[in-house]
């Protein structure tokens, strides 16, 4: 029941804090990707001259984000709750201007398909990480390897230029991201036992940046089936 207490292996658990520090990552997650899609839309539909000027030195834009995703990965011990909030929504904001790229290439229709699958998908793995009692953290390695595999593969393809590549990277890359939503979805229902009894700006940190992991498997899954489903204007 809401708000009682209970113990596990970790000790003392407030049931209330537990469910706020998971309502808390999902919201935050669901606020990135609205950043980026307002961001888009803005650009596209609002300010057309700003879209072209950014688009013009776009490749700023993953430098800035490689940038801000490297702060807060390693020095998230030092930021404030506040300072890593904001980190993460520009994060959001510059993928928005990578989303209005994808709106001049792509027709509205595939990008709607695109959507939809990939919330279907991200719903249905999110509601098996949380309810599963299986501990999906045995295949964090796997995951983290399959995606540092498919990062390399897909630098290594900016030089080969190979189809065959091209959709292998693809269709490995939604499987990948599809096996992180449920194992990030089940990493936040275990912190959110752990992190109780700890300090709430370190709690509130640390649900951020599990906000930004399940926003980055929801925008990668999102992109890699636009890859499939997508037709080009």
């Amino acid at each position: 029941m809401y708000g009682s207490n209970n113990y596990n292996e970790y000790g003392y658990i407030s049931t209330r804090e537990s469910n706020s520090f998971i309502r808390k990552a999902f919201l935050h997650s669901i606020g990135g990707v609205l950043c980026s899609a307002i961001v888009a839309v803005y650009l596209l539909f609002f300010n057309r001259s700003l879209f072209y000027s950014l688009g013009q030195a776009f490749y700023i834009v993953p430098i800035v984000q490689v940038g801000i995703a490297l702060v807060m990965g390693i020095f998230l011990s030092k930021l404030s709750a506040a300072s890593a909030t904001v980190l993460y929504y520009a994060y959001a904001a510059f993928t928005g201007v990578t989303f209005a790229m994808i709106g001049v290439i792509y027709t509205g229709s595939s990008i709607l398909i695109a959507l939809t699958v990939t919330l279907t998908l991200f719903i249905l793995l999110s509601v098996y990480g949380y309810t599963t009692k299986e501990d999906l953290s045995q295949y964090g390695g796997f995951l983290k390897m399959g995606l540092l595999a498919i990062i390399i593969l897909s630098i290594a393809n900016l030089l080969l230029k190979t189809s065959f590549l091209y959709w292998g990277i693809t269709v490995a890359a939604v499987v990948i991201f599809t096996g992180l939503i449920a194992y990030d979805v089940n990493r936040i229902k275990r912190l959110s036992t752990e992190l109780v009894n700890t300090d709430p700006d370190v709690r509130d940190k640390l649900g951020i940046m599990m906000a930004f992991h399940l926003y980055l498997d929801f925008v990668n899954l999102f992109i890699y089936i636009l890859r499939i489903v997508g037709k080009r204007r």
